[in-house]
């Protein structure tokens, strides 16, 4: 064989070759710090920061806000690129109310609500390395959130929103060092069989006020740091924005008089800081 056509037929073996090389150095392995840092169960505590406006042809009818305790449980999986976490997480305190009841005319309110909001969420995801110390995962999830709103005082009175919601993510982490990730991640998606259900306080039956889906988010940060092969740390901040679209009116005739009542548009933000440890099995 000719210098020439060796050289032709090794100039094309590289031209075929690159492609090939080039995708699996691109959706190459989420490296093993990265998997340590996003596998085993997770504990954490910390602040949930509640802000909750509800509006009324476009005025804010009431709002509240204030922090409350929270501890998130986690169990989540990342293998070479298939991926997965369960979450649950807890919160209970007080905020400020400032709002009124829907009366002709309405009734100021100023008062302490007492909150419990219970959330739980599973995300499916699958990830890949574009570079060294880099992972890209985008994925797929789906929650459900329930909130019991209790209104102390004379005119207080208690309800009930549920949602579920899906959507889309993607999270991008780099290990800083074999120990060290840092992590960023993003969520878009839209709730879904929304209600709020009164509790029957007297003034009306109990009702279940059918909500209109509207946009979900969420945006985080995290830094893990894996102490052994057995213990890690973490810290993370959150946060969730979400909404509710007005309700139907509902008529009704209860202890003598007609009524008329409706829940309006509504937007809530949730800001959760906490810290906890990782444990691998």
């Amino acid at each position: 064989m000719t210098p020439r056509p060796l050289a032709l037929m090794t100039a094309v073996g590289l031209i075929v070759a690159a492609p090939a090389s080039f995708a699996y150095s691109f959706f190459g392995t989420v490296p093993h710090s990265i998997q340590a840092a996003t596998s085993g169960l997770t504990i954490g505590v910390g602040s949930l920061s509640q802000n909750y406006k509800e509006r009324i042809n476009g005025s804010i009818f009431d709002k509240e806000a204030g922090h409350l305790g929270y501890v998130g449980i986690t169990w989540g999986f990342q293998h070479a690129h298939l991926g997965g976490t369960f979450s649950m997480s807890d919160a209970a305190g007080n905020t400020r109310y400032t709002g009124a009841i829907q009366t002709t005319p309405p009734i100021p309110i100023t008062a302490t609500t007492g909150n419990h909001i219970f959330n739980i969420a599973y995300n499916l995801h699958y990830g890949f390395s574009p570079m060294r110390h880099l992972a890209i995962i985008p994925g797929a999830f789906i929650g459900r959130n329930i909130w019991n709103r209790n209104i102390k005082g004379t005119h207080g009175y208690s309800e009930l929103y549920t949602h579920n919601y899906y959507g889309i993510s993607l999270k991008a982490a780099y290990a800083i060092t074999p120990v060290i990730v840092i992590s960023a991640d993003a969520k878009v998606g839209k709730t879904e069989n929304a209600a709020m259900t009164t509790n029957g306080d007297g003034r009306i039956p109990t009702i279940r006020f059918s909500l209109r889906s509207k946009p979900w988010s969420q945006v985080g940060v995290q830094v893990n740091w894996q102490s052994s092969k057995l213990i890690g740390v973490f810290g993370r901040y959150a946060e969730t924005n979400y909404r509710y679209g007005a309700s139907p009116v509902y008529y009704g005739y209860y202890k003598g008089y007609f009524w008329g009542e409706f829940e309006p548009d509504s937007k809530t933000i949730h800001g959760v800081a906490e810290i906890g440890i990782r444990i691998h099995f």
